[in-house]
């Protein structure tokens, strides 16, 4: 059921799976089923353009369970919302994976904190382990279009990676960033492919709309 009203919200059908989830939440006591079902109601409530309450939603979650990726896309809302300070402090004790760093990294570029630099060489040579290893280069994709996007501010590399990413994987944040990409890399001529793409997703997202009918950063 959790499922179902996630994919209703992913159509736009915000208020009916917000107050499905509510009900799911009342069914359970169990913490860890609340913290998930929590996630699901902060994702939900972010697609529909209400940030106070996706961010509620995601700190309550996140004091049921500790999740990464929890952690995670509620660290995306802070840095969205201009509150890089509260994503560092967030991200202090979730394992440095790449996409951890990342968000430190950008985190830290936000405040000017000249740290950020060792954290982007860090990355990087990541990265170019993966790639003397022959990993799928998809497979990372999200990560490296990220980095390039924030860390290096290379609009054209971003927009490569975020097309490439695009094969494997169509979450909200994936087609945020390859619309976002290609705005700054100039590629005009791809964005209403892009816009065609999404809608024919059945996707409802208030921050891709904003992006894609303004062209405004989110």
């Amino acid at each position: 059921m959790a499922c179902q009203n996630e994919t209703a919200s992913l159509q736009g059908k915000h208020d009916e799976a917000r107050r499905a989830l509510i009900a799911l939440q009342r069914q359970t006591t169990d913490a860890s089923t609340q913290a998930w079902l929590g996630s699901l109601m902060a994702e939900s409530e972010e697609r529909a353009g209400r940030d106070g309450a996706a961010l509620a939603a995601y700190q309550t979650s996140l004091a049921l369970a500790t999740d990464g990726y929890t952690a995670l896309a509620a660290a995306d809302l802070l840095l969205r919302t201009d509150q890089a300070g509260a994503v560092r402090k967030l991200l202090a004790d979730q394992p440095a994976s790449d996409a951890v760093l990342l968000r430190r990294a950008y985190a830290m570029k936000l405040q000017k904190d000249p740290q950020w630099q060792a954290l982007s060489t860090e990355l990087q040579a990541r990265f170019a382990a993966l790639d003397q290893r022959g990993d799928d280069p998809a497979t990372h994709a999200r990560e490296r279009a990220l980095a390039y996007l924030w860390l290096d501010a290379d609009a054209a590399k971003a927009w490569a990676s975020a097309k490439l990413n695009l094969t494997l994987q169509k979450e909200p944040l994936d087609w945020w960033l390859a619309v976002q990409s290609e705005q700054r890399a100039g590629q005009t001529a791809e964005l209403a492919r892009l816009r065609s793409e999404v809608d024919a997703t059945g996707l409802r997202d208030a921050r891709l709309s904003r992006l894609l009918s303004t062209g405004k950063t989110l």
